[in-house]
C-alpha cells in the first residue's frame, strides 16, 4: 500500500472514530433538560404603604429542571408584577421566566396611630406540660408562605397576672405601628408570668446574679419549653431566627434565658435588667442590644453596665448598648422604637437581620 492510500485510510478511520465517540457522548448526554418550575426566595420586603412600588432587591429567583438541576437567575432573565403604584387591591406578586411563574404573598396598607387595632390580632392561648401552665398571647405572620422568625416578648412586674391581658401593655405593640415593621411578618409570643412569681427568682434591686446560685424558675422554663414547641413547627418558624425581647422583670428573663439557653436564640434585647456577669464568655457569642437608663433606681444601672463592660471585654464586637442619660426605669417605649443613632443601629432593622449559624 502506497503511502498516500495509507493517509487516506487513516483520515477516514480517526474521523470514523471521532464520529463514533460524538455519537456516543450525544446518547450519554440525553436530551437537554427541561425547565418544570421557578421558586421565589431571599430576603425582600413584603410590606408596602400605598402608593409604594415593589421592591425586588434581595429576592432570589431559581430555575428547577427536569434532571434535578436548578439555576439562580439574574435580574432581567425574569419578570415580576404588578409594576407601578401599590394598592390595598394588591396582594401577590407574580414572578415570571419563560412559560413559568410563582407568586408570594404581599401587604399593602398604611401606619396605625394607636394600638388598640393590633391588640386583638394577639390570640389568647394556654401551654401546657406535665401538668403545668402557662398563659400567653400570640400572634402569626401576616404572611406565612415561608417560614419567619419568632419574637418572644417578657413582660414586667406590673404585668403579671391570670388576665392573659395585661403582659402587652408596654411596649411590644408599639412596634406594629408602622405598617412596614418586620414584626407584622413574624411569630409573636407574649406568655404572662402568675401574679407570685418571678421570671427570675432574684430581688429586682440587687442588680446581677449567679445563674450558678439562682435555678431556673418553673415559670421561665415552661417558657422556653413553649418557644420550643413552635420552633419545631418548621413551616410556621424560621429556626434560625428565634429572638427575646424583655423588659424590667423580662428584661431579667431576657438575661437568664440567653445564659441557659443561648444556643436557641438569635439575639436578645434585655431592657433595664440584670444578668450573671460570669456568663460573659458564652453571652459574647450572641449578638445582644441592651438598654438602660442612668437614674434608674429599681433595677440599678450598674449591673448592665458590668454585662457590657465583661462581654465587650470577650472582643466578640456583638453587643450594642444604650444609656439614656437623665431617665429612670420606663425606659421601655423609647428602646423598642428606638431608631438608631451614630455608633448604633436601628433596634428592629438590626433585631430581624440576625440569625443563627453553625458558628453561633
Amino acid at each position: 500500500m502506497n503511502r498516500t492510500k495509507h493517509r487516506t485510510l487513516s483520515v477516514v478511520a480517526a474521523c470514523s472514530a471521532v464520529f463514533v465517540v460524538g455519537m456516543a457522548l450525544a446518547a450519554c448526554s440525553g436530551p437537554k433538560p427541561e425547565l418544570v418550575s421557578i421558586s421565589v426566595g431571599g430576603q425582600f420586603e413584603t410590606r408596602y404603604l400605598v402608593g409604594d412600588s415593589l421592591n425586588t432587591a434581595g429576592m432570589l429567583v431559581t430555575a428547577n429542571f427536569s434532571d434535578g438541576t436548578s439555576r439562580t437567575l439574574v435580574r432581567g432573565e425574569y419578570t415580576v408584577a404588578p409594576e407601578g403604584r401599590l394598592g390595598t387591591a394588591n396582594t401577590e406578586l407574580t414572578v415570571s421566566y419563560g412559560e413559568m411563574t410563582a407568586t408570594r404573598k404581599i401587604s399593602v396598607g398604611s401606619d396605625l396611630t394607636n394600638e388598640t387595632a393590633i391588640k386583638s390580632d394577639f390570640a389568647p392561648l394556654t401551654f401546657t406540660e406535665d401538668g403545668k401552665s402557662i398563659a400567653y398571647r400570640i400572634r402569626k405572620p401576616d404572611n406565612d408562605d415561608v417560614p419567619r422568625p419568632l419574637v418572644l416578648f417578657l413582660h414586667g412586674a406590673g404585668e403579671r397576672g391570670n388576665d392573659n391581658d395585661l403582659q402587652l401593655k408596654n411596649a411590644i405593640l408599639k412596634t406594629f405601628l408602622s405598617f412596614k415593621s418586620p414584626m407584622y411578618d413574624a411569630t409573636v409570643i407574649a406568655p404572662q408570668c402568675p401574679a407570685s412569681s418571678q421570671w427570675v427568682n432574684w430581688p429586682w434591686a440587687n442588680g446581677n446574679y449567679s445563674t450558678a446560685e439562682i435555678a431556673e424558675t418553673n415559670e421561665l422554663a415552661l417558657v422556653y419549653r413553649l418557644v420550643q414547641s413552635y420552633a419545631a413547627d418548621t413551616e410556621l418558624v424560621d429556626a434560625s431566627r428565634i429572638y427575646v425581647i424583655g423588659l424590667s422583670m423580662g428584661g431579667f428573663g431576657t438575661w437568664d434565658l440567653l445564659a441557659r439557653h443561648g444556643e436557641t436564640f438569635a439575639a436578645g434585647v434585655p431592657m433595664c435588667g440584670g444578668g450573671d456577669p460570669s456568663c460573659a464568655a458564652a453571652l459574647a457569642e450572641i449578638p445582644i442590644f441592651t438598654f438602660h437608663g442612668d437614674k434608674d433606681t429599681t433595677v440599678p444601672v450598674a449591673g448592665t453596665r458590668e454585662m457590657v463592660d465583661k462581654i465587650k471585654a470577650e472582643g466578640k464586637g456583638l453587643l450594642h448598648y444604650v444609656e439614656y442619660a437623665g431617665k429612670s426605669h420606663n425606659i421601655w417605649n423609647d428602646a423598642i422604637q428606638f431608631k438608631g443613632d451614630s455608633k448604633n443601629p436601628a433596634l428592629l432593622d438590626w433585631l430581624f437581620a440576625q440569625k443563627k449559624t453553625a458558628a453561633n
